[in-house]
């Protein structure tokens, strides 16, 4: 199991970006899945090799990161994955229309890979790209990507309130730049 008392006692590296698309309260729906579809063609012209599947609730999309990100004892590497990730996230969703999850920002958290059995049934669903050729997902961030980022709640739905008292969502506020 991965866990953050791994970090700094093996190497661990980030080497791929797994993008969790979901649907309207969880639900993949025809029109849902064009609509996401269209918005994933228009990202792979920008960044090809992606990757996709469709999962029970939405998709998810697959790049080989450009650079690995390490993971160290540190505990700011971590900070620092979750913060490019969300910004990643918020470029997506500005750059494209795409909306992914970012509470999926963990480096720890785990992902189920497409045809596998889930509650005692095979799971089925369309799969695009090319698994052996996974293409690099690399980009530098704008201003507008931080933005966007900051917009993304980590808590959708809590009010104001919550989001200052919140250390996660003050942390996500003003991501760090690289600038």
């Amino acid at each position: 199991r991965l866990s953050t008392a791994a970090a700094g006692r093996v190497a661990i590296e980030v080497r791929w970006l797994l993008i969790d698309l979901d649907g309207p309260d969880h639900q993949s729906t025809p029109a849902w899945r064009d609509d996401t579809h269209r918005r994933i063609q228009a990202v792979e012209r920008v960044h090809p090799g992606a990757v996709f599947y469709a999962t029970r609730g939405g998709m998810r999309l697959i790049w080989r990161l450009a650079t690995p990100f390490a993971i160290t004892a540190d505990a700011s590497s971590a900070r620092d994955w979750s913060r490019r990730y969300v910004t990643i996230v918020g470029y997506l969703r500005r750059a494209f229309g795409l909306e992914a999850d970012p509470a999926c920002r963990d480096w720890t958290r785990l992902h189920r890979l497409p045809f596998v059995i889930r509650d005692g049934e095979r799971t089925h669903g369309i799969l695009n790209g090319e698994p052996g050729a996974i293409g690099a997902f690399d980009f530098s961030p704008t201003d507008h990507d931080h933005e966007a980022a900051a917009a993304c709640s980590i808590h959708r739905g809590k009010h104001r309130g919550h989001q200052r008292r919140c250390r996660q969502c003050r942390e996500f506020q003003s991501p760090a730049r690289a600038d």
